[in-house]
Formats: C-alpha cells, sequence, structure tokens
C-alpha cells in the first residue's frame, strides 16, 4: 500500500488576486517540500468568499475551469512538480469513480 501524505490549507484572501495567488503558490509549494503528495486549497481561494451575498456585481469572477488563472497557474505548477495537473476534488472523484467502474465491470 501507498503512502500518501495530504496537506489542507486554509489562508486569508484579499480582491488583490495576484497576492492571493502568490500566497497560495508559497503555501503549496512549502506543503510539497513537505512531502505532501495531495494539496487541498480551500474553495473559491482566489479572492474573499463571496457566496454568502448574491450579488450580480460578484458574477464577472465565474469562469470557465479551463479558462481560470489560478487553475492554469496550479495545472503549471502540478505539472512541473509531478507531470501530474492538478483538478478539482470534483474532478479527481470522478475519475476515481471511472477507472473504478472500469476495473470492476465487464461487458
Amino acid at each position: 500500500m501507498r503512502e500518501v501524505t495530504v496537506a489542507a490549507t486554509q489562508i486569508a484572501c484579499s480582491w488583490d488576486r495576484d497576492e492571493t495567488l502568490n500566497k497560495a503558490e508559497k503555501i503549496v509549494r512549502d506543503a510539497a517540500a513537505a512531502g505532501a503528495n495531495v494539496i487541498l486549497l480551500q474553495e473559491l481561494f482566489e479572492t474573499p468568499y463571496f457566496c454568502q451575498t448574491h450579488k450580480y456585481e460578484y458574477l464577472h469572477l465565474a469562469t470557465k475551469m479551463k479558462d481560470n488563472p489560478a487553475v492554469r497557474r496550479f495545472q503549471k505548477i502540478s505539472e512541473d512538480r509531478c507531470g501530474t495537473p492538478c483538478c478539482s476534488a470534483d474532478q479527481f472523484l470522478r475519475r476515481q469513480w471511472q477507472q473504478c467502474l472500469q476495473h470492476n465491470c465487464h461487458d
């Protein structure tokens, strides 16, 4: 059985996305250097958590995953570090489920 080290992060976020992404990247790199294989960032970490209220002024923050600057940045970090792209927990679980089905189901 393979041992996996998980790091869960929690950072204060600001409306300065570059500042927040730089902070998150440092934490991710530090966790990886300390041996973490899986590193979890909090939900919507690019800006302060804005989902408590529904305001149209926040709609511009929603992007497709493939167009999101934070996703692209952390995919690059992940690929440089271990050759594996980063993904959301939902994507990871979906891939695991698909692999499980492929290995356990027969035509």
